[in-house]
């Protein structure tokens, strides 16, 4: 029998070979197990943040539409894409990097949708684009509206049994205060405005606020709905009529400064009733920079109500969101501030039939003429004046980009052939006229329009009922925001 005899020495080695690889099996092991539980700390405790901001970037060569967004504006949450523009999204972030995809976006289709989403990432609910998971901005229809306007104003109406003569006022005069808001001017360029409406108070609804009209210019819509309301009831939750508002509007949350955005509330009775205190509401109101204005309908003399406790409150209440406290008397017998069907009539007549001057070459003159000439024709019936202004008091109070009379109506004492592109836009009666004479001619027809204008404001019932009070705040408010609003 054979003996094989190893030597220490290669006994030595092999286990020191076993040793070390036994080393290495056991650090791969620790290694495999420690990166395992490094990534779920990585998931549970140091989750990257969600996107901060959806942005745009307008499309070239086309100098019509707004400027690229500052950084500012970029890396703001609440900012969102315009409708007017082609909007590029963001489709993936990180700690240090932000990469951005262009979107194809049919932009007559494109809506905003009802409000920010809430959550993780990004968010698709119809056609809109959001901050959620599952609750994005879009409703599906591509009719969002509200999430970039720069004028937005949502009235509160207190629908309970004695109220009915606001809404007779309201519905009769909302054309004038809709056709005013359009005429807001922003950097110069046509600002986009929108209005909604909100009832409450009534015994239905056991006085809750419930959105009667969603963001809007549709007056013939919003007029049709406001005469089918049935006042009755008495509860009226001022507080959180406030806080529906805030919540069930498309409010712009852009943080810029010359943003527009207004609530009234209007009522008759103690504004702290409800479960909310109304204070709470008006703080929510001022953290999102939304102004609110009181209007307090007194069944008497205005100079009376604020020396009432109800009309203090109302004019108190008012402060805590920057607002107004306003007044109107509804003492029962006529509508407050409701036109005159025959004075409305004939002062419209009036406006109507101021001329207007059409800019540009010959072609583009017989264009605009022609366009003047095929306006729809006013009622012969004073009874129908209310709903033929409706639909048409935007071309009564003269939209036409081309109409040189009224715009310079506008730039009143700085127009001048520059701000057309020089007499050579001037329509043919004026082109044999020097300079000077051109614009002195214009001018004297742009001071007989405004005062047309004046006469139908003030028989539209523009002064002392509510929307004539409304319009008096807007205009003070638009002011401090920068927005030029001209009557």
């Amino acid at each position: 029998m054979a003996i094989h005899v190893r030597r220490k020495g290669k006994l030595l080695a092999e286990r020191r070979k076993r040793m070390i690889i036994s080393s290495l099996l056991s650090a791969l092991t620790v290694l495999v197990l420690g990166g395992i539980i490094m990534y779920f700390v990585v998931i549970f405790f140091a989750k990257e943040e969600p996107a901060e901001f959806i942005t745009y970037t307008p499309p070239p060569n086309n100098s019509d539409v707004p400027k690229p967004p500052t950084e500012e504006e970029m890396s703001s949450r609440a900012a969102a894409p315009s409708p007017e523009i082609n909007p590029a999204v963001i489709v993936s972030t990180g700690v240090s990097a932000v990469v951005m995809a262009q979107v194809d976006v049919d932009v007559p289709d494109f809506g905003v949708g009802n409000g920010l989403g809430e959550g993780d990432g990004m968010g698709f609910d119809g056609s809109g684009f959001g901050h959620g998971t599952g609750k994005g901005n879009g409703k599906g229809d591509g009719g969002g509206k509200g999430l970039n306007d720069d004028v937005q104003v949502v009235l509160c109406l207190d629908a309970s049994g004695s109220m009915d003569q606001l809404f007779v006022e309201v519905a009769d005069s909302l054309n004038m205060l809709v056709n005013t808001m359009t005429r807001c001017r922003l950097n110069g360029k046509k600002a986009r405005v929108n209005l909604g409406i909100v009832v409450y108070g009534q015994a239905m609804d056991n006085g809750a606020p419930r959105v009667l009209t969603p963001f809007t210019t549709d007056v013939k819509s919003m007029r049709s709905k406001l005469k089918e309301i049935q006042c009755d009831g008495a509860v009226e939750p001022c507080g959180e009529v406030i806080d529906f508002a805030l919540d069930n509007f498309e409010w712009n949350m852009r943080d810029r400064q010359d943003i527009l955005k207004i609530i009234f509330i209007a009522g008759n009775e103690d504004f702290k009733q409800g479960s909310l205190d109304y204070r709470t509401a008006m703080h929510k109101a001022k953290r999102k920079n939304i102004i609110v204005n009181t209007i307090y309908c007194y069944p008497g003399m205005e100079e009376e109500a604020l020396m009432t406790p109800e009309g203090k409150e109302w004019a108190d209440a008012a402060t805590y969101a920057d607002g107004l406290g306003l007044v109107i008397t509804m003492d029962g017998s006529t509508p407050a501030g409701s036109p005159d069907d025959a004075k409305l009539h004939a002062a419209a007549k009036a406006l109507w039939d101021v001329p207007v001057m059409a800019m540009g070459g010959p072609d583009a003159q017989v264009r605009c003429m022609k366009e003047y000439a095929d306006r729809p024709a006013m009622p012969k019936k004073q009874g129908e004046i209310n709903d033929w202004l409706a639909e048409n008091s935007e071309l009564l109070m003269r939209s036409y980009d081309w109409d040189l009379v009224e715009l310079c109506r506008r730039y009143e004492d700085e127009f001048s052939l520059e701000v057309i592109g020089g007499p050579g836009n001037l329509p043919k009666e004026l082109r044999g006229l020097s300079n000077s004479e051109a614009v002195s001619r214009l001018q004297d027809a742009a001071e007989a329009r405004g005062k047309a204008l004046r006469n139908y404001m003030n028989a539209a019932g523009a002064g002392s009922g509510f929307c004539g009070k409304a319009l008096r705040a807007l205009r003070i408010q638009a002011q401090e925001k920068g927005i030029e609003l001209k009557s």
